[in-house]
């Protein structure tokens, strides 16, 4: 607030421009909300989402209306209340600092149609595949989910840094393809797992689960960036199946790797 006045209904322009043309002496009055911190600014798909529920939310009241004037004034009176009780409520709850978001079918190169599936750090809790109306639902959601995992990821990352020294470049999930074995002969295609790949210091920490969630920093392999050699796949000829944002990572003299970043497209972009 604002001397006096609530300014939760303004965005940053407007909200300087109040205080620009305010009186010498302001008074604030200030609400921390610390989950709301890595991403205080709405997106126009939060606008988006929260519009579509509250239109959800009239058109459940106007059908309970519309049911009630038709029975007797008893059951009137029994399905107003019942409406009036009704609110959303949690089918599961999954958290999201460093969850997986996909759009893949599991281990294969197939993107669903329309649909995703979240899982949380562990992978022991997913949504199921979530399925969407159309290809801009589905960017909409896709896009709100990724950018609460993004920020979140960014909070605990600084918060690894101040708690250890350590620089920390990159933390995130990268998709290991592997070509499947039938007998003695390797089958065309690959298999994908996620695996979590970070750059810390000078090394680089390849890992089953993000730190602090199915083991500390030393959980995992550990290689001096100095002898990693990472290339960016930019022609389709390049790729060995239908996955996109595709690197190979080679380190030392051991066999070259095939991985697929799950949340940004470049690598050298940390999160």
């Amino acid at each position: 607030m604002i001397n006096g006045r609530k300014i939760t209904n303004l965005d940053h322009d407007q909200a300087v421009e109040y205080l620009n043309v305010s009186t010498p002496m302001v008074t604030l009055k200030l609400k921390y909300f610390p989950t709301a911190k890595p991403f205080l600014s709405p997106t126009q798909q939060q606008n988006l989402i929260e519009s579509n529920l509250s239109n959800w939310d009239a058109v459940e009241e106007a059908a309970g209306h519309n049911n009630a004037t038709t029975g007797s004034g008893a059951n009137n009176t029994t399905n107003t209340a019942t409406v009036a009780n009704e609110c959303w409520e949690t089918e599961k709850s999954i958290p999201l600092m460093f969850a997986l978001l996909t759009r893949y079918l599991g281990g294969t190169d197939r993107l669903r149609c329309n649909a995703f599936e979240v899982r949380d750090a562990t992978g022991n809790s997913s949504s199921g595949v979530i399925h969407c109306a159309d290809a801009y639902s589905l960017t909409s959601w896709v896009k709100c989910i990724t950018d609460v995992i993004l920020g979140l990821n960014n909070v605990q990352i600084k918060l690894w840094m101040q708690e250890t020294g350590h620089e920390i470049y990159y933390v995130g999930w990268v998709w290991e393809g592997n070509s499947e074995k039938s007998g003695d002969i390797a089958q065309p295609w690959l298999t994908w797992r996620p695996k979590v790949l970070a750059f810390r210091g000078s090394n680089l920490y390849y890992m089953e689960y993000p730190p602090g969630v199915g083991s500390d920093w030393e959980g995992g392999e550990i290689f001096p960036v100095i002898t990693t050699l990472l290339r960016v796949l930019n022609s389709a000829s390049e790729h060995l199946d239908e996955r996109q944002h595709c690197f190979t990572l080679q380190i030392a003299t051991e066999q070259s790797g095939f991985h697929r970043m799950a949340l940004a497209s470049n690598p050298s972009h940390s999160t």
